[in-house]
């Protein structure tokens, strides 16, 4: 008898493991099939929009056949198509930029780093859905970015940060680096904060294991700049830093995840480094 009770919680387990993988093929095999598909017509499509409507409608799908429920909250607070905007949003896993092109009704820029360019299939799709890519490491290559976002800001397009910079398998709201905020002054556009949560379980850095769960995307009134457009550098640095302040305040409430902006840097990375091996 203490053998079978022993039998029981072992079996449970097992069968656990067994739908959690059946689960993640699945997840995979749709993926599989859909994204080549997807890939092919972002590839093809002459008109952004429509490359835009081919992966948010893909993405759609893929969610509900994987029985993955995408929720948006606050609608009312996204500006109209026509004006231009900073969205900025926490980092959690590689399903947020899926994520966010589901459930988000305008095209953006999304801000990635320069190092796609190293991969040339993946860097071609991103830069046919009007991504674009900055240098975080060369301080010159920074400023020719600046210029570059400044144009398309100017131009009416809408940019999309994760001032993050990157994620991790940990939980928690990571420092903000200062981009996005200095181009919303120097462009006098506002802060559209948004905060995502449930991507980080389905999905952890470090791992290609699926799980079930939901996500839901929050989005904030905008944030507009104290000074904009402020006529010195040492003004406009004072108005990005009160700015990035309000905005990763709203971020940290809305996330549901501790802050880890005080961490140091080198904590951080080795902390990264642990999880993912």
């Amino acid at each position: 008898r203490f053998t079978i009770r022993g039998l029981r919680p072992r079996l449970r387990n097992i069968s656990r493991q067994i739908r959690a993988t059946l689960y993640a093929g699945w997840c995979w095999l749709l993926y599989g099939l859909l994204a080549p598909v997807a890939g092919t017509l972002v590839l093809v499509l002459p008109a952004e929009n429509l490359r835009w409507s081919v992966m948010r409608f893909g993405v759609r799908i893929l969610a509900g056949l994987c029985g993955i429920k995408m929720k948006l909250q606050g609608l009312k607070n996204l500006p109209p198509r026509d004006k231009a905007c900073v969205f900025v949003c926490n980092h959690a896993s590689y399903l947020d930029g899926y994520v966010l092109t589901g459930v988000l009704d305008r095209s953006v820029s999304f801000i990635a780093k320069a190092e796609l360019k190293d991969k040339p299939v993946v860097h071609f799709l991103l830069k046919r859905i009007g991504t674009l890519f900055v240098e975080r490491f060369d301080r010159k290559k920074r400023l020719d970015d600046t210029k570059m976002l400044a144009e398309k800001g100017r131009a009416g397009r809408s940019l999309f940060f994760f001032p993050e910079g990157t994620f991790m398998r940990m939980p928690g709201l990571l420092p903000f680096r200062m981009g996005a905020f200095e181009t919303a002054v120097r462009l006098n556009l506002p802060i559209v904060p948004l905060a995502i949560r449930g991507t980080r379980s389905i999905l952890r850095s470090g791992s290609w294991f699926p799980r079930r769960g939901s996500v839901s995307v929050t989005c904030g009134s905008p944030l507009y700049p104290v000074s904009a457009g402020a006529d010195t550098e040492q003004a406009t640095w004072k108005a990005a830093l009160e700015l990035r302040g309000r905005t990763r305040k709203w971020v940290l409430a809305h996330c549901g995840e501790p802050d880890l902006g005080h961490e140091s840097p080198r904590l951080l990375k080795n902390s990264q480094t642990v999880f993912r091996e």
